[in-house]
C-alpha cells in the first residue's frame, strides 16, 4: 500500500502539473498558426487536415508504431 504524499510533494507535483499545462498550451498555439498559415497559403485544406488527423488517429489506435511513423 502506498503512503500519502507529503505536503512538498503536493507541491512539487502541483507544480510539474502546471509546467505541463503550460506547454501543452504552448504547443496548441503553435500547432494552430502553422495550420491556419498552410491554409492560409492554399498549401493544404482544412479537409486534407482533417482527414490526415483521421487516419493518424486510427493508427494510432491500432498500436501499429511502424505505420504511424511511416
Amino acid at each position: 500500500m502506498r503512503q500519502p504524499l507529503s505536503i512538498l510533494d503536493q507541491i512539487d507535483l502541483a507544480g510539474k502539473l502546471g509546467d505541463l499545462k503550460e506547454q501543452h498550451y504552448n504547443h496548441t498555439l503553435l500547432l494552430t498558426a502553422l495550420l491556419e498559415l498552410l491554409t492560409e497559403k492554399g498549401l493544404l485544406t482544412a479537409e486534407e487536415i482533417r482527414t490526415k488527423a483521421a487516419g493518424l488517429h486510427q493508427l494510432a489506435l491500432s498500436g501499429s508504431e511502424e505505420d504511424i511513423l511511416s
